[in-house]
């Protein structure tokens, strides 16, 4: 016991230690800060700036006669979040169904039930709910889709369906429906589309964390 106490007692390896890699820390923190403001720029004008992040995707590889090409698109965060917000209020939820377990039931001994009990069950393996959920989910993500794209579309016509070339605002879906016909047309797929989805969710995502920190 002793021996213990003596480690503990701040006279031994252990605090100066710690305070070497605090002392450590401090430096590289001071020294990533001086990185930072090295090349920063100091803003004359709010009036063409943003702060929300914008940046490009995975590869995209199309294949022409046989022969692999590789594009790259441009997709921002801007206004991602509030789409994911708003769609999470309409998200379908499970059946809940009342269930009656008697005291001396296997599931009432488990939850600690002395007396008959009646519960309220949701039924998440629903079939209706399932296909409400996929449908959702695929509501989510086409909207996450056209939000992030840093691109003006056209429809067959000339129209414009959606107005996201502007890099610093958000992304205008004039016509969900015909921006997705569009990007169909010129050849998108279904693989295309989750790059892009997971892409612009990992953006977004890497946006809040870097606001949480700075808050």
């Amino acid at each position: 016991m002793d021996q213990v106490q003596s480690l503990n007692s701040g006279t031994g390896m252990v605090p100066e230690v710690s305070q070497d890699f605090d002392e450590m820390d401090k430096a590289q923190e001071k020294s990533r800060q001086e990185v930072k403001r090295a090349a920063a720029q100091v803003l004359d004008s709010l009036d063409d700036i943003s702060f929300f992040s914008w940046g490009q995707t995975d590869p995209l590889k199309v294949t022409k006669g046989g022969t692999e090409h590789f594009h790259i698109l441009r997709i921002k965060s801007l206004g991602v979040s509030e789409v994911i917000e708003e769609m999470a209020a309409d998200a379908p939820t499970p059946p809940a169904v009342m269930k009656t377990y008697k005291r001396d039931s296997e599931v009432a001994r488990r939850l600690g039930f002395r007396h008959d009990t009646m519960v309220w069950e949701r039924n998440e393996a629903d079939p209706t709910f399932l296909k409400a959920q996929r449908d959702h989910e695929t509501k989510v993500s086409n909207k996450i889709l056209l939000k992030g794209l840093a691109y003006d579309l056209k429809d067959e016509t000339g129209r414009v369906v959606l107005k996201g070339k502007d890099i610093i605002q958000p992304t205008e879906i004039v016509d969900e429906a015909a921006a997705l016909r569009a990007l169909r047309r010129l050849g998108f797929a279904t693989d295309h589309f989750a790059t892009i989805v997971n892409n612009i969710n990992r953006l977004t995502k890497a946006e809040e964390e870097r606001s949480d920190l700075e808050a």
